[in-house]
């Protein structure tokens, strides 16, 4: 394009930033031109569009120093120990390379990839699966809404009994737990992820002391996880275990959905 040359530095390791980190089969409903399109789609798109002009790609590398030189063009050097010479810089730094929350609960580091990830790389894999889904934003929400249609069953658990995710998208997420279509836990949050090679179980806490109930997810496979949480396939004879001060007890997720005790009513969100 005009006999420019153009070398792009991402830290990530494939272009594409949080669409290809965080949610590739996830679709996007506010971009322009499309009523709606996969995330790995909108990346690819313009990867073709500039592919002509034969861009050279640096991944895993980040800029460190930009000076301005004496004839006029920028130094640029970066993490990988290289320098490259420009006369114009462009800085699309977004919110960076994405490093996921994550969760505050025993066994959590232990088996991350065994059974625990912070993404849904490719949703196909939890086609037939029972979904334990942890938080209470966008992604989750999003992924909840998705998973539904595909898994056995999609359970999700938050810690308070609102959500950050957009107005319209919880009002949907309620009304498909009500139709029984998923089951919504709030408020809720993890204690522990059990297991040694692999996810084996996973502990939930009611978040008020004052009614505090612990409910086990026991997995049979080693799966993928959701965006904050797991995947576990359905079992002949499996089951969940509800503990308290009480002797333990089986307890199987209800179909349509059911609030343990102490369990409150997520809220909708008002329009307007």
């Amino acid at each position: 394009m005009r006999g420019l040359t153009a070398r792009i530095l991402d830290p990530m390791a494939e272009a594409g930033g949080q669409l290809s980190a965080l949610y590739p089969d996830k679709y996007i409903y506010d971009v322009a031109g499309f009523p709606k399109i996969r995330a790995k789609d909108l990346v690819r798109n313009p990867l073709e569009q500039v592919e002509p002009f034969d861009p050279i790609f640096f991944s895993e590398e980040h800029a460190e120093t930009l000076a301005p030189q004496e004839d006029g063009s920028f130094l640029v050097t970066t993490s990988a120990g290289r320098s490259y010479r420009s006369r114009a810089v462009i800085i699309t730094a977004g919110v960076g390379a994405f490093e996921p929350r994550r969760l505050d609960a025993e066994g959590v580091d232990r088996l991350e990839h065994k059974g625990l990830e912070y993404a849904v790389r490719n949703a196909e894999a939890y086609r037939g699966k029972r979904v334990l889904i942890i938080g209470g934003g966008d992604s989750a929400v999003d992924w909840a809404l998705t998973l539904k249609d595909l898994a056995a069953h999609v359970s999700l658990i938050h810690r308070r009994g609102t959500f950050r995710a957009h107005g319209a998208t919880v009002n949907r997420l309620i009304a498909a737990a009500e139709a029984g279509e998923l089951e919504l836990l709030t408020p809720y949050e993890l204690k522990a992820v059990l297991g040694e090679e692999e996810v084996r179980e996973a502990v939930i806490v009611h978040s008020r002391p004052a009614k505090s109930v612990a409910w086990t997810w026991t997995p049979f496979w080693r799966s993928p996880a959701t965006s904050r949480g797991w995947a576990r396939s359905p079992t002949e004879g499996s089951n969940s275990k509800r503990t308290a001060s009480r002797p333990t007890r089986a307890w199987k997720p209800a179909f349509p959905a059911s609030s343990p005790p102490g369990t409150s009513p997520p809220t909708r969100a008002r329009s307007g």
